[in-house]
């Protein structure tokens, strides 16, 4: 666009009931200077900035007939030859109040070079004054994508339309087809000056469709944009909307003659950023290409290098979790990918979950509310001809993937054609059979006047319930109380897992009975020379105090070892220690029935319970240094006070694998032995290795039977 040339349309009432209540359109002026680049009857949208610099304002002007008020940006690098995006929307509050919102935004990507929101509450409106607006006038530079949207637009919505300016999506998912009234693309590359007949430019919101016209009698045509675009003046008789009050055109005005392509537009080459909707467990990409970095085990980063060991790793792993590696490509034609880009930008990132979750479509055979959305969604393609771009992918040679096949690497699989898949509304569904039952139980009367013999018949059949076939599969077990009359028997009895016993059935006595079982984590570690811990089942059994271990590894000879361990960096560490078997005499509390029958010296549960001190006695095993930090050897627990014996540990422990491992020698050689390959371990019993030398002449292949100690290759 120049100075002198603008688009114009009509300003009118939407099927709200009210003036639009959104302006969007992206704008990338030529060069910094005082522009107006949309304006109504006492409305406009100007920017300014000083000559020659890349740094400009914004600003939103509305006058009534008493006020005038503005709302301004702050100074951004609008002129810098990028486009960037302006929303102006209006927000009617519950007492008519209107307050007046501007939203600017330039990105790279997803990534926002600057942006800007501001609001301005109005005394006065005249912001539905007028019947037509119009772009440009006394503006130089480029347009693309105008639309005018019956309800306030959401300020992220408009952010993530400045990421990817093809993005249609509104406030809700149905805000495509309800809230855009007005929709210019600027796809068509076409002469604008009006003495060339094609001074329109087509409404192409999603609410447009061509219908099929009759030609004759015997023929029939399916009208497109392009075959309207290409006739030169547009018969806008042939367009239908879905909206009564839909506007259908633009007029241009002021643009120069261009009689060569593209006209009076120019190619856009830009990077965008599209939120494909969430596809629940699947993904709808994934990356071929992985970089991973690497740490020690202190958590440093090792791209400066790092010192190997031939004893443990010297990294830890990185992306454990990552998919494994595929070395298959596919390069295919397919109309659901273009299929999906369209839904995702009608759409934006739905989570399809929302549509594929309600559980009153378990025993249906699909989703309703996905299948709701996807009846909304193709509405607007009812001509859609798989079969049209098949035949057309027919014009590419075969020859075509054979050569891009052999620019791939040779390990790569690779998969061509043309590929049909499911879009991103499309989800196949199993109907879950609902488990059914047939109650068979009938009532009668039976006379006992009757003579007549009567019969009865429990016919019991076995059948096999498929428990994939039914979610819910439910039992009874129905439990009854009953009371013992004393008249009916004279004693009863009763057994536990202990004792047996009879009771008098005079006494009303309650029996109890506890089964105490607790369970224990053993954290073994291998930052830890040793396994402690201490089990306590509560029924007079104790294992390991807080000083003993199972003894795995040492080896003493009057009390003095050589002990080998991982430390917490995992580095092997060897040290030798003392170690002494002490015995310590302890007390504890336990808990016991009372005496009642003094003869006998028993306890009985009518009695009651009582505490008890008990002495019991546990072995430790003591490990200390050699020396201590004075250097002279360490000094040994001794006898007294609740230590009863200290005994130098010599030989094995009885808890070492030695005594205790029952694994077979396969085994032992896994983990610990290690394994040797020798002559008498190989299948030809020859030496594992052989080496050969021999001058680099001809060789040729030995005679058949030769010894196995000969080689395969003789040299001549």
């Amino acid at each position: 666009m120049n100075l002198t040339s603008s688009i114009q349309l009509d300003w009118s009432i939407t099927d709200k009931g009210r003036k639009p209540d959104t302006i969007e359109l992206f704008v990338k002026p030529a060069y910094s200077g005082e522009y107006t680049i949309i304006s109504g009857s006492n409305w406009n949208v100007t920017m300014s900035g000083s000559i020659n610099s890349n740094y400009g304002k914004v600003k939103l002007n509305i006058s009534s007939s008493t006020t005038s008020q503005s709302l301004q940006s702050d100074l951004l690098p609008i002129f810098n030859n990028k486009f960037f995006g302006i929303e102006v929307s209006r927000q009617t509050g519950s007492n008519s109040d209107v307050t007046m919102s501007l939203f600017l935004r330039q990105a790279d990507k997803e990534r926002s070079i600057y942006e800007f929101t501001g609001s301005l509450e109005l005394t006065a409106s005249n912001w539905e004054s007028g019947s037509n607006i119009r772009i440009g006038g006394y503006y130089t530079g480029s347009i693309d994508e105008f639309r005018l949207w019956s309800t306030p637009l959401n300020k992220d919505r408009f952010f993530e339309h400045v990421s990817f300016p093809e993005m249609i999506n509104g406030n809700d998912i149905y805000a495509s087809t309800d809230d855009l009234y007005f929709r210019l693309d600027f796809e068509y590359p076409k002469n604008l000056n009006e003495t060339y007949g094609t001074a329109s430019l087509i409404n192409v919101d999603t609410n447009i469709y061509y219908p099929t016209i009759q030609l004759n009698p015997s023929s029939s045509l399916q009208l497109t944009r392009n075959i309207l675009e290409e006739t030169g003046s547009i018969n806008f008789d042939a367009i239908k909307s879905e909206n009564a009050f839909t506007i259908y055109s633009a007029s241009t005005f002021g643009f120069s003659s261009e009689t060569s392509y593209p006209y009076n537009f120019e190619t856009i080459d830009r990077t965008v950023v599209l939120e494909i909707p969430d596809m629940g467990s699947g993904r709808y990409s994934t990356n071929k290409v992985r970089f991973e970095s690497q740490k020690d085990y202190k958590g440093n980063d090792v791209s400066g290098g790092v010192d190997l060991s031939v004893k443990h790793r010297a990294t830890k792993k990185a992306f454990d979790q990552a998919p494994t590696d595929s070395n298959r490509v596919g390069l295919f034609f397919s109309p659901t990918k273009e299929l999906n880009i369209d839904i995702a930008k009608s759409l934006g990132g739905l989570n399809l979950d929302n549509y594929i979750g309600d559980p009153s479509d378990r025993y249906r055979d699909s989703y309703r509310n996905l299948d709701n959305l996807r009846n909304y969604y193709f509405k607007r393609f009812d001509g859609r001809d798989i079969y049209a771009y098949i035949n057309l992918i027919k014009l590419y040679e075969k020859s075509m993937f054979e050569d891009i096949k052999k620019m791939l690497p040779a390990r790569v699989k690779a998969t061509t054609g043309i590929l049909i898949e499911p879009h991103i509304l499309e989800r196949s569904k199993i109907a879950q059979k609902e488990a059914k039952a047939e109650d068979y139980q009938k009532e009668t009367i039976i006379s006992y006047g009757d003579t007549t013999i009567t019969k009865a018949e429990s016919i019991q059949k076995e059948a096999i319930v498929d428990a994939n076939l039914s979610d819910n599969i439910g039992g009874e077990n129905n439990q009854y109380e009953v009371t013992i009359y004393t008249a009916s028997v004279e004693k009863t009895t009763g057994e536990n897992y202990q004792y047996e016993t009879t009771y008098d059935y005079f006494d009303n006595t309650k029996t109890s009975a506890e089964n105490l079982q607790y369970e224990v984590s053993i954290d073994a570690g291998l930052d830890l020379p040793t396994i402690v811990t201490e089990i306590n089942l509560g029924i007079e059994t104790y294992g390991q105090s807080a000083y003993e271990t199972i003894g795995f590894g040492i080896y003493a000879q009057s009390g003095s070892a050589i002990r080998t361990y991982f430390d917490a960096n995992r580095n092997v560490v060897k040290e030798r220690i003392r170690v002494q078997l002490v015995t310590e005499e302890k007390e504890r509390i336990v808990t016991k029935f009372a005496v009642t029958a003094s003869a006998t010296g028993l306890g009985d549960p009518r009695g009651g319970y009582i505490s008890d001190i008990q002495t019991y006695t546990e072995t430790k095993l003591n490990i200390q240094p050699f020396t201590g930090s004075n250097g002279l050897p360490t000094t040994p627990p001794s006898v007294g006070g609740n230590i009863v014996a200290v005994k130098p540990v010599s030989g094995y422990l009885p808890t070492h694998y030695r005594n205790t491992t029952d694994l077979t020698r396969g085994l032992q050689n896994s983990f610990f032995r290690g394994s040797k390959n020798t002559a008498a371990t190989t299948l030809d019993g020859t030496s594992p290795i052989e080496t050969f030398v021999s001058n680099p002449n001809t060789l040729t292949v030995n005679r058949t039977g030769r010894n196995t100690s000969e080689p395969i290759l003789e040299v001549e």
